[in-house]
């Protein structure tokens, strides 16, 4: 779902990094450190996402059109495997981001009584911003 999102708009990934570094839910469905759980392994999970999208360009690089059509089915795949991650904790993606928004002084508290998890967090979010570079690269060099 969300990776539609990154993958569309490089900014909006940046603005979401940022978001989620400092909203929690208030729906008493999660807590600090599990909201943090959940933002390490979406992110761990973005990570992996885009990483099979750039073997997909590299693979079929001179095919345009076969790049779209297995694009969209993993599309459909990482939005299902995303919503799956998120019931797992009990909430929905719009909860999480929500969550955030209300609580951000809570989990900047977390993070500095854990400053190991919010590095964790933050080096995750490197990496994806990285690979997402990757992937638009490979991307406009298709042909």
């Amino acid at each position: 779902m969300f990776i539609n999102k990154i993958i569309a708009n490089k900014y909006f990934l940046i603005v979401f990094s940022i978001l989620i570094s400092t909203c929690t839910v208030s729906s008493g469905k999660i807590t600090v450190p599990s909201y943090c759980e959940l933002t390490e392994k979406v992110i761990q999970q973005h990570c992996a996402n885009i990483k099979e999208l750039i073997q997909i360009v590299k693979q079929y690089q001179y095919d345009n059109n076969k790049i779209q059509i297995i694009e969209s089915s993993k599309q459909r795949e990482f939005a299902h495997s995303e919503k799956t991650l998120f019931s797992s904790f009990g909430i929905t993606p719009k909860e999480y981001v929500l969550y955030m928004a209300e609580n951000s002084m809570s989990v900047q508290a977390f993070f500095k009584k854990n400053p190991d998890i919010k590095k964790k967090i933050d080096e995750l979010s490197a990496e994806r911003n990285m690979l997402l570079e990757e992937y638009e690269n490979l991307k406009a060099q298709v042909q």
